[in-house]
Order: C-alpha cells, then structure tokens, then sequence
C-alpha cells in the first residue's frame, strides 16, 4: 500500500486504511465507517472469497468500489450487476496498486460530478418506492402470477404518486397499530417521517439545475443549497436506514393486519 499512500498524499488526501484479513465481519464495517473503495483477494479463506465481499457490498446499498485481484478468469460484467451504485473492478495478480490508483482517480472524479451525485441519490429514493411496492404486493397477498400488473396497473400509474403509497402506509399502519403511541414504539411513526423527507429532497432535487456561479452546487428557483459528498453520504445513509425499516417493519406489519382482518 505504499505506493498508494504516497500518491494520496501528493494528491493532497489520506489514507485511512481499515484492514480485514478474512472478510469477516464486513457487512458491519460498511455500515460503521464510510467507505470509499474496498480491494480484496479473490481467494480469502474456505468458506469467504472475495466474491462474498462484493455481494455485501452490493447489500449495503451504499457507493463503495470494489477492487478483486487474484481474479484471474473472472467476467467482470457479471460482478459489476452485483452492485447498483458503486464500480467494480478486476485485477488478475495480486499486484493492484497500479490499478488501485486508478480506481482512486475515477472515484473522485464521479464525487466532483454535481450531475452524477444528483442522479445517485435519486436512484436511491427511487428503489425505496419501489420497495414501498413490493411491501404493498406482501400486505395484500397479491399471487405471484399477478404482481407485475399489480406493479404496473396500481403501483405506478400516473396517479400514484410517492406521496399517495406514503398516505396508504400510513393508513395501513394506524389500522395495524391503532395505538399512536404504540405505534411510535414500533417504529412506525418514525418510518412515515423518514419517508416524508426523503420525498422532499428528490422533489427537490428532480427540481433544481447546476450553480453556474460556484462548483458543486445546486440551485432552485434562486435558491442555492452546496451538494457534496457529506451531502450525499447522508442522504444514502438516511435512504438505507428507510430501507432496513421497511424490511424489519414490513412482515411485522404485514402479521398484524392479517390478524386484524380475522378479527
């Protein structure tokens, strides 16, 4: 890692370097450090590679690359579906450096892309809606034959909105969980919150256009708001939390309904 570190601090950055020697516990380091880049061998013990590495990052929801060296033989198109929004890459020895650096330059490249960050952070609401489907499709039992006209027929015609599958949540909560504050202690009244801002930061961003007076910024309706990396790291981390909500509140939900209704 030499030779990385001493191009990253010509390039005027640091190196924090987080180590893990048999990918282990990766799934918590993504989520307790922001991390920009990961690079791991193809072969690490028996029972992990580093292909089990790419597939937690890519569950992670989060913009991390991936380098995998030793990955001689590797299709690298088919690793690259592994993960929505960060980059993978393939270096068949374990000489990577070279190759790392290269990774390093094009990830600052796409974090200085006010147009690019804009369109991530997007997409990352986006797969949220489309969560909120999937969820909808679960609570109503709808067969599994007729989900796809249940997606495309209800779930995402013109009049149903973000807004509107947020409303029905929420209905469908206060019917699970008549309770307010129960429904508080669950968690519920924090996911309908969480869903309510993260529809306003992509309305406001489908809404706005590049600053042409200062670098990475946005600017709506006169309104200039800065939108950097920090930014969009937060808005990630907040659109993940909403998604691990909806996962673990999701079936909860969905139980306490059916009990409902055969009540």
């Amino acid at each position: 890692m030499k030779k990385v570190r001493e191009y990253l601090e010509k390039s005027g950055l640091r190196l924090k370097l987080i180590e893990n020697t048999d990918g282990t516990g990766i799934a918590k380091q993504l989520r307790d450090h922001a991390i920009d880049i990961v690079a791991t061998d193809k072969n690490l013990t028996e029972t992990m590679t580093g292909l089990d590495v790419i597939a937690a990052v890519g569950n992670s929801g989060l913009c991390t690359d991936v380098l995998l060296y030793s990955g001689k033989d590797m299709e690298v198109k088919e690793l690259r579906k592994k993960i929505t929004y960060g980059f993978v890459d393939i270096v068949e020895s374990k000489e990577f450096a070279d190759r790392l650096i290269l990774l390093i330059e094009k990830s600052i490249r796409r974090w200085e892309d006010i147009i690019h960050l804009r369109g991530l952070v997007i997409s990352k609401i986006i797969d949220i809606e489309l969560k909120l489907n999937l969820l909808f499709a679960k609570i109503l039992r709808v067969p599994e034959d007729m989900a796809d006209i249940f997606h495309d027929s209800i779930l995402e015609n013109s009049s149903s909105t973000f807004e509107g599958k947020i409303k029905a949540l929420e209905k469908m909560m206060e019917v699970a969980v008549p309770g307010k504050q129960e429904r508080k202690k669950e968690g519920f009244a924090t996911l309908i919150k969480d869903l309510h801002d993260l529809q306003r930061n992509r309305n406001y961003l489908a809404h706005c256009k590049r600053d042409l007076k200062e670098d990475n910024c946005l600017v709506s309706m006169g309104e200039t708001k800065k939108f950097d990396k920090k930014k969009v790291m937060s808005l990630f981390s907040n659109a993940q939390d909403v998604s691990n909500i909806i996962d673990s509140l999701g079936g909860k939900l969905s139980v306490k309904l059916g009990k409902r209704s055969k009540v």
